[in-house]
């Protein structure tokens, strides 16, 4: 790559962004090296088309290390990121443990209900709609900066499917009321519609697990065994919510009668997914417990000399994923 090439490429770079870990020089070896954009690791900008055209190649330019000295405004936004898994996740992993002990000790139901869908109709219906729609509302918000992007449509659709179960209850007991939706739609309808929905969203949640396996599967600040440990879970929760929805659609299609099958299969997929999330979540713990600090030898580099402490800062790592 010539000078001239060169020049080329870090003309659509944001300013604000030149004096950080050397952006010029990794836009120049990215496409040197015709690095894939998903091997490019951490927040990534896409010079515009025409620049495209001059330089005959896609490039992404990543800030590379998350560094708190320089960039404290895109670490906020990382520990916001984790913190949405975070809370998704433990939301999925405790929302079976909380409707089965919350109905037996505050409303006396010791039966254990069908399924987690049957604790609609249940005392505890409150905390199953708040708990669906919390996790609805997660998936649909925190790819939002991805706007596009295959994982944003899939953490979206998902999002929308969450919150259509939770409002879409299936069939009353026979001692039960009905609920205005099911009076007026009908019960089978409301139960098809909630059933439908149920499938789409278990079937997203084993996608972005397999998604996060993949990514995590790539990431540069990890050893090959950390890679290839967080890759093999992540895939086992994919795997566990799909063969969780096979079985229910199996269960509800040939009207299988296992005692509480539906309730063990639903379990199963909410637990992975919950597991899953809540596991690339506790990044934010790495970020917390050491991560974002910078040393007193780095500050004080910093502070003498701004550019050598920039060509240090990559060896830093970042949890963003």
């Amino acid at each position: 790559m010539d000078s001239r090439e060169a020049a080329h490429l870090t003309l659509p770079i944001p300013a604000g962004i030149k004096r950080h870990y050397n952006s010029y020089a990794v836009a120049r070896a990215a496409v040197a090296n015709r690095m894939h954009p998903r091997q490019v690791f951490g927040t990534c900008y896409i010079v515009p088309r025409p620049h495209r055209r001059m330089s005959g190649r896609l490039i992404k330019v990543m800030s590379q290390p998350v560094d708190p000295l320089e960039d404290a405004g895109r670490l906020d936004f990382t520990k916001s990121y984790q913190l949405t898994r975070l809370i998704v996740g433990v939301i999925g992993v405790t929302l079976p443990l909380v409707l089965i002990v919350f109905d037996a000790l505050i409303f006396e139901q010791f039966s254990i209900r069908r399924s987690l869908s049957a604790y609609y109709h249940s005392g505890v219906r409150d905390w199953f709609v708040g708990s669906l729609c919390a996790i609805g509302v997660g998936l649909f918000t925190y790819m939002g900066t991805r706007l596009g992007s295959f994982d944003n449509w899939v953490s979206t659709t998902a999002g929308v499917c969450a919150i259509v179960v939770a409002f879409f209850p299936v069939k009353t007991a026979a001692a039960q009321m009905p609920t205005e939706l099911q009076t007026k739609l009908g019960e089978a309808l409301v139960q098809s519609i909630h059933f439908t929905f149920a499938a789409i969203f278990l079937t997203l949640l084993g996608l972005m697990s397999l998604r996060f396996g993949i990514g995590d599967g790539r990431r540069p600040d990890r050893t090959a065994r950390q890679r290839k440990g967080w890759r093999v879970v992540h895939f086992a929760c994919a795997g566990a919510i799909w063969l969780s929805v096979i079985a229910l659609i199996v269960i509800k299609v040939a009207k299988v009668s296992i005692s509480h099958g539906i309730l063990i299969g639903e379990v199963v997929a909410i637990e992975g997914f919950g597991l899953s999330w809540f596991l690339k979540g506790s990044e934010l713990f790495s970020i917390a417990l050491g991560r974002d600090r910078v040393s007193k030898e780095r500050r004080a580099q910093h502070e003498q000399n701004p550019q050598t402490s920039d060509a240090l800062a990559s060896g830093t790592t970042t949890a963003a994923s």
